[in-house]
């Protein structure tokens, strides 16, 4: 297919591309021919011939080859009719989430959270929207984004916190970053590298550590810190994904453990552990909502959605830092 001399500009573009134009796009997909694309919009099929050659004017692009059978959509009418199902998909959650402010919100929404984004990320974002909207019913499962994803995928999640892990159909899933996940590591309080002003990877390497399973996100960042800095994994390895047992491994032993800043600041704050002098350098690990491309947001899943984001936004030195 050749490719286009120049698309028009975004202020164009905005301000040219009607509703009309998405909804025709939406019937095409649905139906396959110009007659009954226009039959279910309640409009005459040239009207709709008429906005289906506006659109590929404006654009310079065929986005139908026309045949026997009806219209099948170019490389380039595929793109837009998911760009176009996506806006109204918008604009319908848009509308549900108004009807539901207005009267009080009410509705339940489902979600995964990885536990590094509680402390000050997910946990603060659910009170708030319970602060607004108290009649929403909210459920959060804190697992790793490795189990949590697979049950976005199969409908059982509305969305998840965390990031997604290696080894999932990354093409059927959005990820919106809202922040950073730095790594710290903790140890016991009066551990004898607490008072050690400077430590390194490789004082550590040899050391005994409580670490999250192999193949999940943060342990995946972890050994390759280890590996980027000319070291081996370490090999004395307890593993688990349960935060709490690394926490309480490590309080009790001379054992080390990984942990996300926030859960690690949140637990040193209580006396648990202590955050040892030492940030893995090259650390680009992030957190966000994990959601499933082109699946229609509960209005409830939209408030939570929002709520995040307004979290994020509004304390950065808190998020991750």
């Amino acid at each position: 297919m050749d490719a286009p001399a120049s698309l028009p500009p975004d202020w164009k573009l905005r301000r040219q591309i009607r509703m009309n134009h998405l909804l025709l796009l939406q019937a095409l997909d649905e139906h396959g021919s110009l007659r009954r694309a226009a039959e279910s919009l309640s409009v005459t099929q040239p009207a709709a011939t008429k906005l289906l050659a506006q659109l590929e004017s404006l654009l310079g692009l065929a986005l139908f080859e026309r045949g026997s059978r009806g219209l099948t959509p170019t490389e380039y009418g595929r793109i837009m009719i998911r760009h176009a199902q996506a806006a109204l998909g918008e604009i319908s959650a848009a509308r549900e989430s108004l009807a539901l402010s207005a009267l009080g919100a009410q509705g339940k929404v489902a979600i995964g959270a990885v536990v590094g984004s509680i402390p000050s990320l997910t946990g603060p974002a659910v009170a708030d929207l319970l602060g607004r909207h108290p009649r929403v019913a909210i459920s959060v499962l804190a697992e790793t984004s490795a189990t949590l994803v697979p049950m976005l995928l199969r409908g059982e999640l509305d969305f998840v916190v965390g990031q997604i892990p290696p080894g999932v159909d990354a093409d059927r899933l959005e990820f919106e970053v809202l922040g950073p996940e730095p790594i710290d590591v903790v140890a016991r309080p009066g551990h004898p590298l607490a008072s050690v002003r400077r430590l390194t990877l490789r004082r550590l390497a040899d050391l005994p550590w409580i670490l999250p399973p192999p193949g999940s996100p943060l342990r995946i960042r972890i050994d390759s810190a280890f590996r980027a800095a000319g070291l081996d994994a370490p090999r004395r390895v307890v593993e688990s994904a349960s935060t709490l047992l690394a926490v309480t491994v490590a309080r009790e032993t001379d054992m080390l453990a990984a942990l996300s800043r926030d859960v690690a600041r949140h637990y040193a704050a209580s006396g648990f552990v202590e955050v040892l002098p030492f940030r893995m350098r090259d650390d680009a690990g992030t957190l966000g909502i994990v959601s499933r491309r082109r699946a229609r947001s509960t209005a409830a899943a939209a408030l939570l959605v929002d709520a995040l984001r307004a979290r994020a936004r509004r304390a950065p030195a808190a998020f991750g830092r």
